[in-house]
């Protein structure tokens, strides 16, 4: 499999910090005078040396430095160490909570805080975690509106109505038929598919995960041939290049991949269900659900760390296939014990 580059913001290369070693050196006193974007600067180096995604480091970035701008505005200076405090971080949430942003990404936001303060823990630069009596706010399970078979069977024909027939069919069914994100789906290169042979049932996508880790993710017959067409009908680049193009042929990215699915969407009359690339990964899930598969299964197709996160596939699959009643099943129940006399 190629190596491929990763590419990081300048800034993580041009931002210049002591290292972390010599903070752990020197005295509590000093540490909590260090301005908090300074520590920043040193998690986010060591994130993108620990390999984490580029889309991870920014988001860090993002988080602490929208923590530190708060702190800033209340606080009327640069805030520094001594302010990162349980006190704050759930002031903090609180800001969050009020603001317009979804309970679940307030969550989110929180956990990175909390992230951050324990890796300054475990690097030695503070004596202990300050923030770990801070509970995160309780996470909010809105049951995702799944498409059903003959929905997606629309969504796949409204793509004859688009400039990229073929290369958006493609693209649909990869991702409901492999259950991988749409980021993965967006940095795969002419190398990483697999194409099944005539005596295979399934080919398969190298895709690396969040962690770094790479993975293989298969696909059935109906994508290989939706694939099969793309790139000998339609794909017009390099043999080694960018599995999917866009239209001057450049590597598609989640914005077009988003943009194409809310015209198809709309094409289709589809009202209600979750047709982003995320709602096709839930597709997946759901239907391997109701195949049989359980969540442990689910948990290792879809990648998840979680096994609370594959278990709601399995929960939505059953609810989808109706009430069976566990008596009406049991067969040695016989129904004329359940018959009044005389009856």
């Amino acid at each position: 499999m190629p190596t491929r580059t990763r590419h990081y913001p300048p800034w993580i290369r041009t931002r210049g910090t002591a290292p972390s070693q010599a903070l752990a050196r020197s005295g509590r006193d000093d540490v909590r005078s260090k301005p908090l974007a300074d520590l920043a600067d040193l998690h986010l180096l060591a994130l993108a040396a620990e390999h984490a995604s580029p889309a991870t480091v920014t988001l860090y970035r993002h988080v602490l430095g929208l923590y530190r701008a708060w702190l800033s505005e209340r606080l009327g200076k640069p805030p520094t160490v001594a302010h990162l405090t349980a006190d704050t971080a759930r002031r903090w949430a609180v800001w969050l909570a009020e603001g317009d942003r979804k309970p679940n990404t307030c969550r989110h936001y929180q956990r990175i805080v909390k992230t951050h303060s324990r890796w300054l823990a475990n690097e030695g630069i503070l004596g202990a975690d300050p923030l770990r009596t801070v509970r995160l706010a309780r996470e909010q399970q809105d049951e995702p509106r799944v498409l059903g078979s003959d929905e997606l069977a629309r969504l796949v024909a409204a793509c004859t109505l688009t400039l990229q027939p073929l290369r958006n069919k493609a693209v649909i069914a990869l991702l409901a038929d492999s259950g991988i994100r749409v980021s993965g789906l967006c940095g795969l290169d002419m190398g990483d598919l697999a194409m099944p042979t005539p005596k295979q049932s399934a080919g398969a996508v190298h895709i690396r995960l969040k962690g770094g880790d790479h993975r293989s993710f298969p696909f059935g017959r109906k994508t290989a041939q939706a694939l099969r067409n793309y790139t000998v009908l339609e794909r017009d680049g390099a043999a080694d290049g960018p599995l999917f193009l866009g239209r001057v042929g450049q590597r598609i990215n989640v914005k077009m991949v988003e943009r194409m699915l809310r015209e198809v969407t709309l094409a289709a009359g589809i009202v209600g269900k979750a047709t982003n690339p995320h709602g096709l990964r839930h597709f997946a899930g759901t239907s391997w659900a109701a195949q049989g598969l359980n969540a442990l299964q689910v948990r290792d197709r879809l990648g998840h760390r979680s096994l609370e996160t594959s278990l709601r596939y399995v929960h939505l699959a059953q609810r989808d296939q109706g009430y069976r009643s566990a008596l009406d099943d049991a067969e040695e129940v016989n129904p004329r014990l359940f018959r009044e006399q005389g009856a």
